[in-house]
């Protein structure tokens, strides 16, 4: 057997908490009151929480990269955001986003996603 980092698959992405200093408070609103051209409004769940966390990231095209640089929490995770679809009733889906350079999809110009804990089998 190698070991557990061998078994994960690799379109996964492992969350390290940052730094005390980057957890100060409110160092993400000063970033989010800078001026920009644009920004955008992101909402995701950890897990199974009913509640989800409210950040803005600048620019309108975010990529899973950008939106990673919030997480704090430890842990690997699958990333699922949600996004129109005509392909199934109600009219949205929820889309699994892997590749950090991937522009993000958005629903109704915003980033709403749900964080899942992966899950090694192996």
């Amino acid at each position: 057997g190698g070991s557990r980092s061998d078994c994960e698959e690799p379109r996964r992405y492992r969350c390290d908490a940052r730094s005390s200093e980057d957890r100060r408070p409110g160092s993400a609103m000063r970033a989010a009151r800078e001026p920009t051209a644009a920004t955008t409004t992101v909402a995701y769940y950890y897990c199974t929480e009913r509640i989800p966390y409210r950040s803005t990231l600048p620019g309108s095209d975010v990529t899973l990269a950008q939106f990673k640089s919030l997480i704090t929490r430890k842990g690997t995770y699958r990333f699922f955001f949600k996004t129109e679809s005509n392909e199934f009733d109600g009219g949205a889906v929820h889309e699994e986003v892997a590749n950090d350079r991937q522009t993000l999809p958005t629903f109704g110009g915003k980033l709403s996603l749900k964080l899942k804990k992966s899950v090694n089998l192996f």
